[in-house]
C-alpha cells in the first residue's frame, strides 16, 4: 500500500522491484556488480538504433514533414498549439 501523489487514499500496488531489480546487470555475473554492465550495454543499443533511424528515410520525411508544419503554423490564418 501507498499514498498516491496527487490522488487521495490509498492505492493497492504489487511491487516488482525485487523481481526486475538488476535484470540487465546479473546476466554478466561479478563484474556488473561493481560496473552496471547491462544497463550501458542497453544504453549503448538504444543509442544505435536512434543513430540508425537518423539515417533513413523515415527521418528525412519526418523533417520534411516538419518544416512543413511550422510554415503553416507561422501563417496568421492557422492556429497551432
Amino acid at each position: 500500500m501507498i499514498w498516491a501523489y496527487g490522488g487521495s487514499g490509498l492505492r493497492t500496488t504489487i511491487s516488482v522491484e525485487t523481481y526486475w531489480k538488476g535484470v540487465l546487470n546479473n546476466v554478466f555475473g561479478k563484474i556488473s556488480q561493481a560496473i552496471p554492465v547491462g544497463e550501458i550495454i542497453f544504453f549503448l543499443l538504444l543509442a544505435f538504433i536512434m543513430w540508425v533511424f537518423f539515417r533513413t528515410k523515415s527521418r528525412t520525411f519526418y523533417e520534411c514533414c516538419r518544416k512543413k508544419m511550422k510554415k503553416i503554423c507561422s501563417s496568421n490564418r492557422y492556429q497551432c498549439r
